[in-house]
């Protein structure tokens, strides 16, 4: 019994103490779960933490939604992108957002969503933001599930304005050009890469007979073309590929079995991630155009037979032409005989030798063939050298001034300067030398030099030197300098053009007058030619010029005018005139220049040379009568050095009013300007209706208005300017006449408009001319105020 007793208490020792080994391990896992779960809650804390910073600091919308899809979080982003702060979100519904327009589409997508259980979803749609604007939203929504229940949404809503608006733009585009595209009468296929079609427009079906239906899904190549041609456009896939576009020629067939050329211009298609998607092709039916080429051609071959007669109807026209050019060059001299002021010299020198350039350049190709004929004939008369040369010599330094290039005259020839000689031909000699010196000589100096070789009772022999600093000849180039249509080499042809007549001419004459010619020169130095020529000395002097002054019966004071002129000496010829005749000028160098410049001003009269740089003058006045140009209806003359009945009716054909040829006389110039500047102050007062109807859109109570404003400020603005231009209260006038300007043009008086714009700038730059101009020109501004009472009386009776 004891033993048992003792066995029991061995028992419970060892229970009691693996109870406290127990309690103890018990103690210590606690504490370590304890210490773990305070670890765990720190790192959470942490986690959170920092989750919610990177949601804060986001860029996109980010938010929770509960099992109804209403808000319960959203970050503070949403206030940037909407407008909204969080308060205003959180408990909203976010389909509350989206417009009006897009709710219902919006709104099935995501109750598919639901129904399906889709975890994950994109979709873009436009909401409106606080300030009422639309706003693009690309969103991604995730369904939060639970044992197959939905339990929330997450969503992360991105603003994508940008890139839909560019899509938009893009879109628009393209339609706007296909559109532009149809109009041309330009048939339009898409290809995939595999060159199956995937659009065909309607114009291009109608070019090949084909429906889009029979079309869809095929090569067109296959149908359309020959296996040349199909090789041709397979080619063109592989730079498709490559990114590369081109323009090419192909013969098709259409769907009837008729033949049609096809101009192609073709370039690769991409998705709107920039994706390779195939090609887009425009096409042109070429094959009227392909039917003219051959026609053409033919056309040439028979041209080239008729070679001949074509050049002696050139050298006929050349000779009409030179006609009346050496007429008014003979009544020069008749003028030199006359006493004449300094400045009417310098006027007649420019006339002379402008005319003697003018004939220059229409004789070369007759001299030529009269040279080589023997049909050349000599006429002598008195002749003053010196003053010859001097006026060669301003002639061309008057054009090398863009150049800064000094052109003068060295005479060192100590003799009785009158001898017998044939004046034009002699002109001709060193115009041509000279042009040669200007053409190749971009800086320095041109020098024509005089001395005398040998004098007798009868004759003279002079040596002349036309020495310039320009591009020089080499030896072998020296040789052949003086053969017709001969230039130095091709380069030289192509970049300083020419017909390589000129020093042929030169030279003939030369021989012919039994006088020589050499030249001298090295490459990048310059060149010199030398004259040897015999004169007989003449009995007669030069006569002093007497006094003769234009006729004054017409009057152009008040008068604008543009002119469009490129040549030097024109230039300064027809501003002198213009100088006398106290007319406004405005100078264009060119036909942009032209254009530029009648875009600003509105002018009385246009004066336009046909053959510019950059754009002539038929095409100036296309532009100017077919565009909304202050000159649109302005009177436009060409300057032109042909006759030619066909070069008139092209002139009359693009709007030209009237056609003076050069060389003209100053009379005909202030005549033609005369005729015009009558015809401008006999204005006929019209309202532009077109004008006005753009203007007011129809609503007639806004026009009222306006034409009450103008009866209550108009009359005595305008007689407060007419005070001011009798007192010559000149800041005063231009202060009017600046506020009156568009009055005019809002009331559909865009005649008057002009010319107040006229009185403004006379006030300030032809102060000296504005009363006799306003006084030539009150009547209509007068007529014009009882012209708007009728009219307001008409609109208001319509009310």
């Amino acid at each position: 019994m004891s033993e048992e007793k003792e066995a029991l208490k061995r028992l419970l020792k060892r229970e009691r103490k693996a109870r406290k080994d127990s309690e103890k391990i018990l103690e210590e896992k606690s504490l370590e779960l304890y210490q773990a779960n305070q670890e765990l809650k720190a790192l959470y804390s942490s986690l959170e933490n920092r989750y919610q910073k990177i949601v804060e600091q986001a860029n996109d919308i980010i938010y929770r939604g509960n099992e109804s899809g209403h808000c319960i979080f959203v970050n503070t982003v949403s206030e940037k992108i909407l407008g909204f702060k969080k308060e205003e979100i959180l408990g909203k519904h976010f389909t509350d957002l989206v417009i009006a327009e897009d709710q219902e589409e919006v709104i099935n997508f995501y109750l598919k969503q639901r129904a399906d259980k889709k975890e994950n979803t994109y979709k873009e749609f436009r909401v409106h933001n606080k300030a009422g604007e639309i706003v693009w939203l690309g969103q991604n929504v995730s369904l939060i599930i639970e044992n197959g229940e939905i339990l929330g949404v997450s969503g992360v809503a991105r603003d994508i304005t940008k890139q839909k608006q560019a899509e938009i733009a893009l879109k628009r585009s393209e339609e706007k050009y296909k559109r532009v595209i149809a109009n041309m009468q330009l048939g339009l296929l898409e290809v995939d890469p595999d060159g199956l079609v995937v659009k065909a427009y309607e114009r291009f079906c109608e070019m090949t007979g084909y429906s889009e239906k029979e079309l869809m899904g095929k090569d067109p190549s296959t149908i359309l073309t020959d296996p040349l041609s199909k090789e041709l456009i397979d080619g063109k896939h592989e730079l498709r590929e490559k990114g590369l576009s081109d323009v090419y020629e192909v013969k098709c067939k259409r769907k009837d079995g008729q033949t049609i050329w096809l101009m192609i211009s073709g370039a690769p298609r991409y998705d709107s991630s920039g994706n390779y998607v195939g090609s887009i092709g425009i096409h042109m039916d070429v094959t009227e155009q392909k039917k003219l080429m051959h026609q053409l051609e033919s056309a040439k071959a028979m041209a080239e037979e008729s070679s001949k007669a074509k050049e002696d109807f050139l050298a006929h026209m050349s000779h009409e032409i030179r006609t009346p050019l050496n007429a008014v060059i003979g009544m020069t001299h008749l003028l030199e005989d006359t006493e004449i002021s300094e400045e009417q010299e310098d006027y007649l020198t420019t006339i002379k030798y402008s005319s003697e350039q003018l004939l220059h350049m229409v004789s070369d190709i007759l001299d030529i063939s009269k040279i080589e004929s023997g049909e050349l004939e000599f006429h002598h008369t008195p002749l003053n050298l010196k003053e010859l040369l001097e006026g060669q010599v301003a002639s061309y330094a008057i054009k090398a001034q863009k150049k800064n290039l000094e052109v003068r005259l060295d005479w060192k020839a100590d003799f009785d300067q009158i001898v017998e000689a044939d004046q034009k031909y002699l002109n001709q000699i060193f115009a041509n030398l000279l042009s040669n010196a200007e053409k190749f000589t971009d800086k320095g100096s041109i020098v024509v030099g005089v001395e005398l070789v040998s004098e007798n009772e009868k004759t003279v022999s002079l040596a002349f030197h036309v020495k310039d600093s320009g591009i020089g000849m080499t030896t072998e180039q020296c040789s052949r300098i003086f053969e017709s249509f001969q230039q130095a080499d091709y380069n030289t042809s192509v970049r300083y053009g020419g017909t390589g007549l000129g020093l042929s001419i030169a030279k003939h004459l030369v021989e012919l007058m039994g006088g020589n010619i050499q030249v001298k020169s090295e490459l990048n130095k310059g060149t010199t030619f030398t004259l040897l020529i015999p004169f007989y000395k003449s009995a007669e002097h030069a006569n002093q010029l007497k006094d003769k002054k234009l006729a004054h019966d017409i009057s152009l004071c008040g008068m604008s005018v543009l002119v469009a002129e490129d040549n030097p000496v024109n230039q300064k010829f027809i501003k002198k005139l213009l100088e006398k005749f106290k007319v406004s000028y405005t100078l264009a160098e060119d036909g942009k220049q032209c254009l530029e410049k009648s875009r600003i001003q509105k002018f009385d009269i246009l004066l336009l040379d046909i053959n510019m740089p950059e754009i002539n003058g038929y095409e100036a006045t296309k532009i100017i009568r077919e565009t909304k140009n202050p000159n649109q209806n302005s009177p436009i003359i060409a300057l032109t050095a042909s006759a030619l009945l066909n070069d008139r009716e092209k002139a009359f054909s693009v709007g030209m009013n009237e056609h003076l040829t050069k060389p003209f006389s100053p009379v005909q110039l202030k005549q033609i300007l005369g005729k015009y500047h009558q015809a401008a102050e006999t204005l006929t007062l019209d309202f532009d209706e077109e004008y006005l109807e753009d203007l007011y859109q129809g609503d007639q109570e806004f026009e009222i208005e306006m034409l009450t404003v103008f009866l209550k400020n108009g009359p005595e603005d305008f007689e407060n300017l007419k005070n001011s231009v009798k007192k010559q209260n000149w800041e005063q006038a231009y202060q009017l006449s600046h506020k009156m300007k568009p009055t005019f043009k809002m009331v559909g008086l865009s005649q008057l408009e002009d010319k107040m714009g006229k009185m403004e700038w006379m006030s300030e730059n032809k102060r000296d001319e504005l009363a006799t101009f306003f006084e030539k020109n009150k009547k209509p501004f007068e007529q014009a105020f009882e012209k708007v009472k009728s009219r307001l009386k008409t609109i208001s009776s319509m009310l």
